[in-house]
């Protein structure tokens, strides 16, 4: 059974995609999406959210400009957030399933959005 994975920008206009829009990937296989910024990523916090079909937005994590990461409890011990280099940052997820199938999606957030930090 093949996994979709989309990776799109569409909740933030400073975010530009510097890999396939869609990737297929195998069960089990470690995977790894790239979100490319205009902005520098250390300066502000960043969340990830996954929609699956039919479904709406699911919290994946999140990381602060601190370096602090907090995850979404179902994906606890199989996904790593974190910066790369001036513009860049990553998710990475291990022993990926059919249920990770769907699209992922990066956004900058403020630190002060209550929401956020209660989806940890």
């Amino acid at each position: 059974m093949d996994i979709f994975i989309f990776l799109t920008d569409v909740l933030s206009e400073t975010i530009s995609l510097d890999q396939s829009a869609s990737i297929d990937v195998k069960p089990s296989v470690t995977l790894k999406l790239i979100c490319k910024v205009s902005v520098p990523v250390m300066s502000d916090s960043w969340v990830w959210f996954r929609q699956k079909t039919g479904s709406g937005l699911e919290y994946v994590g999140h990381i602060q400009t601190s370096g602090s990461t907090y995850y979404a409890s179902y994906l606890q011990g199989r996904v790593t957030i974190n910066r790369e280099i001036l513009d860049t940052l990553y998710i990475q997820m291990l022993s990926v399933t059919s249920a990770d199938s769907g699209i992922y999606y990066c956004a900058r957030y403020s630190q002060s959005d209550k929401e956020i930090q209660d989806l940890s």
